[in-house]
Order: structure tokens, then sequence, then C-alpha cells
């Protein structure tokens, strides 16, 4: 075996490559200086590869490296194979300017051996809080980097350094050269503070139902909205997206807010200075007065009159979670038809115009099962025929179909329109047998009639022999009537 990497950081993070065959992924064992180290890192037939953690006491020493195969030690094929923790490459940061972070800002870090094992930027990796700051120019003393921003907060800058690096451990053997150095980690002490900022809150003015999206401009918020509580007076307003630089958030209804209610921002448990307020204005809230009709189905035309029903935006109509598209739009009347995907049941009634908010929802619109087929509508006593039934309002939670009240063996709702079942059995009679086939949504319930009939109905007369073997074997003639 040979080792492509001898020497790095004393604070670990260097990845050593070790080659050679005939190593077995799950029986190979690697050793440095006695301490196992196969959990560092991953092996195949003819690579092993670890990762370095930190080592503050045995430095600067060459420190051997064995490799067991079950119980067979591998064979080294230079004088030596060693690794070694050295303070000599190891690189460190020990100031940057400016101090504070406030959105897109340019560093200059100062340090020592920066370019030990990097000569280029491409090889030198500066993170602050999980946050790539870009590298731009690198000295033995010095790398500059361009972040575009950062978490509110107190951090460490962290880094690490790779390249191409030649060190030689024996100025008189070939052998003994360690090549393709990633040197690993860079020690660190040095802090910034990434300084919480807001810049813009809009809208100033809301709805007094909300529901309208208010965004916050600034630096330092959190990308993950767990991390984020934003209230309006004493309200959660929901936070949607959040990215360092901007927080969406749903504007909560104003209940018993104050008119002017302040905006409070906290992200990682970090409050963001603001002054900022929202108006909440019943001038500019849209109102349903009333909705006509109350009851309907199918494709049902809805006329809506109240006030403030357009603004700055555009002008929306829900019906539940339904959209309602409209086809005539003043200040105090809306008409509109109910999309094909609104379920059976009672929905509220919304609208909602762009940059102003939500109206009331107190009022409440009914949508009926509607059956327009049952195919086929009739069938045999002995049940298990598919019928297909069309028709609206099927897209419930809790749907089930009975025919001459016995539940239908399965049923399958395949859309808002349409339900496929199949039929149960009934009691034979020697004439037909007209019923209802009940279609339930969510306890709204619709009828059509389906039919039992004796001619439909399968019969078997006899089976002989009417026993057999246990070996099987035997023919069994069925008789009857409808057979296919």
């Amino acid at each position: 075996m040979q080792i492509l990497l001898c020497i790095g950081s004393i604070y670990g993070g260097t990845r050593v490559t070790i080659d050679g065959d005939g190593f077995i992924p799950t029986d190979t064992l690697v050793y440095i200086a006695g301490a196992n180290y196969t959990h560092l890192g991953s092996t195949s037939y003819s690579r092993i590869e670890l990762t370095t953690p930190r080592e503050l006491t045995y430095t600067d020493l060459d420190l051997n490296v064995y490799v067991y195969v079950r119980t067979s030690q591998a064979e080294c094929l230079r004088s030596s194979c060693c690794f070694n923790w050295a303070r000599r490459v190891t690189p460190y940061f020990r100031s940057v300017q400016p101090t504070h972070i406030r959105g897109r800002t340019n560093l200059t870090i100062t340090g020592e051996n920066l370019i030990s094992g990097g000569q280029t930027t491409v090889n030198a990796s500066v993170d602050i809080n999980g946050n790539d700051c870009r590298v731009t120019q690198i000295t033995n003393n010095s790398i500059a980097c361009q972040v575009d921003g950062v978490e509110a907060g107190i951090h460490t800058i962290e880094g690490s350094i790779d390249g191409l690096f030649f060190f030689f451990f024996y100025l008189l053997s070939f052998e003994n050269i360690c090549f393709d150095i990633e040197i690993g980690n860079i020690y660190s002490s040095v802090n910034i503070t990434s300084d919480p900022i807001i810049t813009t809150i809009e809208p100033f003015t809301s709805s007094i139902y909300g529901g309208e999206t208010l965004t916050i401009d600034g630096h330092g918020f959190s990308s993950d909205i767990s991390d984020i509580q934003v209230t309006i007076d004493t309200h959660p307003c929901p936070v949607i997206e959040a990215s360092e630089s901007e927080i969406e958030c749903r504007i909560p209804p104003q209940g018993i807010s104050p008119n002017i209610s302040n905006i409070n921002i906290t992200s990682q448990q970090i409050i963001f200075p603001t002054t900022s307020t929202l108006n909440y204005s019943s001038a500019i809230t849209p109102m349903i007065a009333s909705i006509s009709p109350t009851v309907g189905s199918n494709a049902q035309v809805l006329v809506l009159t109240g006030s403030h029903f357009t603004g700055p935006g555009q002008t929306y109509v829900f019906v539940g979670e339904t959209q309602c598209n409209i086809s005539s739009l003043s200040t105090g009347s809306i008409t509109c038809t109910i999309g094909s995907t609104l379920s059976a049941g009672n929905h509220t009634v919304r609208v909602f115009v762009e940059e102003v908010g939500n109206s009331n929802e107190n009022l409440i619109y009914t949508h009926d099962i509607s059956i327009s087929s049952i195919t086929p509508s009739e069938g045999g006593y002995g049940g298990g025929l598919t019928s297909i039934i069309t028709g609206n309002g099927f897209n419930g939670t809790d749907v089930s179909v009975n025919v001459c009240n016995r539940p239908c063996l399965s049923v399958d709702v395949i859309s808002n329109d349409r339900i496929d079942v199949v039929t149960p059995s009934f009691p034979i009679t020697s004439g037909d047998v007209v019923c209802n086939m009940t279609v339930d949504v969510d306890g709204f319930q619709e009828n059509r009639t389906f039919t039992y009939k004796a001619n439909l109905t399968r019969m078997i007369t006899s089976i002989s022999p009417n026993r057999g073997g246990t070996g099987g074997g035997t023919t069994v003639t069925i008789t009857g009537n409808d057979f296919p």
C-alpha cells in the first residue's frame, strides 16, 4: 500500500487516501499510532479514504499508519507509511475586517500558513455559520472573501485549505515525498457579528380580516421558518417563506388588536429592532352582505353583494378552498361560477383583494350532491356488478354508497364527478326489486333507482358429482342458466 497524504492540520479535516489492493470493506482496519481510525472513512477493494480528527497531543511526529485486512497487515510499499499532525503547516485565522456584516460584505481575514496547502482561491474555503464566504484572493497571511449575508448573531469564522503541495521528510529518499496535500481545517478563534436589520415592511395597511402577505426585507434572518416568529400586536403572523434577507408571513385578522398594531420580529431568539406598524382599516376591507343562491349544485352561478370588492390588486372569490370564476365585478357586486371540483357540504364564501386581504367569512353556501346517471342501473340478485355513478360533489372525506340499504362491496371515488361501486347481493325473489342507490358524502345524500332483476341473475341448478377424492382429478359438471 502507499499513502497519498502524510501531513495535515492539527485541527483535523485532512482527507487521507491509502491506495493498494485486496482491501475488504467490511473487514479492514486502519490504525495511526495505535488508535483505530477506520470509522472515519470508507473502504473499497483498492482505496481507503478517511478524514482526520483534531489532534493536539501527538503533534509534529511521524506516526506510523498500519492497515490490517482481517488478521494480515498490509505491506507498505515505501520505506515508511506515516502521518504527521504538523503545526508548521496548520493554518490559523487571527483577525477580520470589518467586524460586522450588514448584507453583502467583503471581508479581509488575516492569519498564518494560509497557502501551506492551497496555492489558489479554489482550494480555500471560508464558512460563517454555514454560509459560504467566496474566496477572491489569498496570500500566506490573508484571505479576501465575499459573503452575501449571514443569520444575525456572533459567529466563528471557519475554513479549510487543500491543494497541491510537496513536502520532503528526507531529502535523500524520493520514496518519502508526500504529495496531493490537503492541509485540512483552519484554527480560528475569530468571531464576526452579523447585525439584525429591518429595511422595509409592506404593506402598511390591511383588511381587518387579514389574509394578505406581509413582506419584511432586511438582513440576518434565518432561512428556517421554524426559527422565526413574527407577531402583529400579540397575534402570530404565520411565516410562509424565509431567506437571509426576506421574510413573508400571512397577516392575521385584527381581532381585539388596535387599529395601529406594532410589528415584532424575532429570528433565532434575536429581536430585530423596528418601530414599524400595521394599520388595520375597515375603510378598505371587502365586506360580503349577501350571497345568492345559498344552496346549489354542479356549476352554480353565485351573486355576491357588499362593498370594497375592488382595490389596488386583483379580486378573487373562494367557496371553501375552491375558486369561483368571476364574470362580473364592481365595488359592490360580484358574479362568479363555482368550479366543478367543489365537494358536497357547507362552505364559507370569501373575497380576497390583493394588497388588501380577506373579507368576512360568516356567510355559508351549501353545495348539494347531484347524480346524473348510474350505468348500469340494473343487475342480478347475486351482486358483484360494477356500476359507474356520474354527477357532482363526490370529493368528500366520508363517502358511502348503499343499494336497498345494503352497503356496496367497494366504493372508489374516481373524481368529484364519478364514483365506481360494486353492488351488494340481495335476497332473490321471483320478480324484480326496485330500490334506491343512495350516495352519501359527508352526510349529504342523493338517491337514484337501481333494479335487481331475476332474468339477469345467474342461477346454479345442480353440481354433479357433488363429491370426489382428495387426490383431485374429478370432472365436475355445473348446470344452470345465464352463464356467460
